[in-house]
């Protein structure tokens, strides 16, 4: 559950024991209404809790207008199998999702320069080449980038040179799912004598705010190796109830795999942090090749989450030069950047694909 869910729920909740705590106290009061006692006190009681019923109604109204909670959060609670058929269920959809990816993760204590892999602020730009402008003719934002040179060996990418990604700046009605208002660039070479000043004939801050996105601070990221578990053609719960049912055990149909995963490490006391090193969180994947091999994009060049990094610095009471910084993309979804296998061996961005999976 995000950060911001997590608060959509606490307003559901607090509007749930107001009008419980009202009705109750409405329930009380009319007894001793009826029981012939002083009238005033108990009408002065009843109406107050009449104008508490309406903020409590008012508070659950908006925890689901700012964020459409899952119902899943609110309802009640599946029943799990037991721990020998839970441990079997999830151990089999590990070992079947299981894959090794460059992870991109914030570095939140280090202060990157323009020339460093980073999101947000002041970004690099070979000045003998012309600047990447929408279909309007206006320049775009650079909102991420790479120092390869910094970077591990990454499949098809060369261990030198910057990549960049750029989207439109403001509104652009042409930025959604599909579209090609975005661009990747790769520089083969980083010229260290480059200064921000020299994008000043652009007219345009260092950031400005895009449609799909909202950056607050620059934040450097790295990337290396890392485990992870997830299904990129099956959703999970799918994949959940095909595996119970091979073993022959029967699941609560309203059963959602984050909840058997939750209660699998419950079970086994691991926690449900994924990165529990302060400052490091994972936030993407950086060229995960060929995860669609029958697609015209089968390569997932950059994968990037939105992310409370403020919240995160404040849960960790982490000290850092910078600590009000956010990444998010529209309604806190994930951004997706596709290219072919080919194109990318050949370091050729000119044909991408972009869309943001968004999560309600």
């Amino acid at each position: 559950m995000g950060a911001k869910d997590k608060k959509r729920l606490w307003v559901f909740n607090l509007g749930a024991m107001i009008v419980f705590f009202a009705i109750t106290l409405i329930t009380v009061e009319w007894a001793d209404y009826d029981s012939g006692s002083d009238k005033t006190d108990e009408i002065g009681l009843i109406v107050v809790a009449i104008l508490f019923i309406m903020i409590g109604i008012a508070l659950i109204a908006l925890s689901y207008y700012k964020g459409k909670i899952d119902p899943i959060l609110i309802r009640r609670t599946p029943k799990l199998p037991d721990y020998h058929d839970l441990e079997q269920i999830y151990e089999r959809i590990a070992d079947r999702t299981r894959q090794e990816v460059n992870a991109v993760s914030l570095d939140l204590y280090k202060r990157p320069t323009v020339f460093n892999s980073k999101i947000g602020g002041d970004f690099y730009w070979d000045m003998s080449k012309p600047y990447p402008v929408d279909s309007q003719g206006k320049p775009m934002v650079c909102v991420a980038q790479f120092n390869l040179e910094e970077l591990p060996p990454i499949n098809e990418l060369p261990s030198y040179g910057m990549l960049q990604i750029f989207l439109p700046i403001g509104v652009n009605e042409n930025i959604y799912t599909g579209s090609t208002e975005h661009r990747i660039i790769y520089h083969n070479y980083i010229d260290r004598s480059f200064t921000p000043k020299a994008l000043a004939f652009l007219g345009m801050d260092v950031w400005s705010e895009t449609e799909l996105l909202h950056i607050l601070g620059e934040t450097a990221i790295s990337v290396s190796k890392k485990t992870i578990y997830r299904s990129l053609d099956i959703p999970m719960n799918d994949i959940m109830f095909e595996v119970a049912a091979e073993l022959g055990i029967e699941l609560d149909d309203t059963l959602t795999y984050g909840e058997l995963a939750l209660g699998y490490k419950a079970f086994k006391g691991i926690s449900d942090e994924e990165d529990v090193t302060p400052g490091s969180p994972r936030i993407g994947v950086l060229a995960d090749t060929g995860i669609y091999p029958k697609k015209s994009y089968d390569t997932l060049l950059l994968s990037l989450d939105s992310f409370d990094i403020g919240e995160y610095i404040r849960a960790y009471g982490m000290v850092v030069d910078d600590p009000e910084r956010d990444i998010e993309w529209i309604e806190s979804g994930t951004a997706n950047f596709y290219i072919h296998r080919d194109k990318l061996k050949a370091l050729d961005m000119s044909d991408t694909y972009f869309d943001v999976d968004i999560h309600y």
